[in-house]
């Protein structure tokens, strides 16, 4: 399994600053904790590719890839210390604004979408 994190941050992202700011205030905490409610119903199928978008550390995904819910966990995490965690421990992770970034998979990659906690 391949671990990698790409950083798609635009030179002109107007909010990187008030975001950043505003992260970097928040609890550790924050950006842990998997999401037992959306992985139990998922049923388990090793061939399953699974993208969630506001990732954080991905505790969400180690417990999906752990529990035989997936073969594949990537992330999207705006965060770049909490994606530098999840990195370690999911498939791929890209650090970036969802809205602004490229996607490095072909359409139809993945057979769950997992948004938890964005808005």
């Amino acid at each position: 399994m391949s671990k990698k994190v790409k950083n798609e941050y635009p030179e002109s992202y107007d909010g990187a600053s008030t975001l950043l700011a505003a992260y970097n205030a928040k609890e550790k905490s924050y950006f842990a904790g998997a999401r037992r409610d959306y992985i139990s119903e998922l049923p388990c199928d090793t061939n399953v590719h699974i993208l969630e978008i506001g990732c954080g550390n991905d505790d969400t995904g180690v417990l999906a890839i752990s529990e035989g819910k997936c073969v594949c966990y990537c992330g999207i995490e705006i965060y770049c210390p909490a994606a530098e965690v999840a990195r370690r421990k999911i498939t791929e992770v890209i650090a970036g604004d969802v809205e602004n970034i490229e996607y490095p998979w072909p359409s139809k990659s993945f057979d769950v979408l997992i948004l938890s906690e964005v808005l």
